[in-house]
């Protein structure tokens, strides 16, 4: 990574860790599956707020 921001391929803001990775496709993952045998173990990768229902503003 530091070389490739060196070399103008990437910004700083751009730059990732494979532990980035598994997180972007834990979170990604329909199931959220993690490969951890524990939900807890899991989690540390889940990168997404959850959803939540919004109020509406009309009135």
């Amino acid at each position: 990574m530091r070389r490739l921001v060196e070399k103008g391929k990437l910004t700083e803001e751009e730059r990732f860790t494979f532990h980035a990775m598994k997180a972007k496709g834990v979170s990604d993952h329909e199931e959220q599956y993690s490969g951890h045998k524990t939900l807890k173990g899991g989690k540390i990768y889940i990168r997404k707020a959850p959803k939540v229902k919004g109020s509406s503003t009309k009135k």
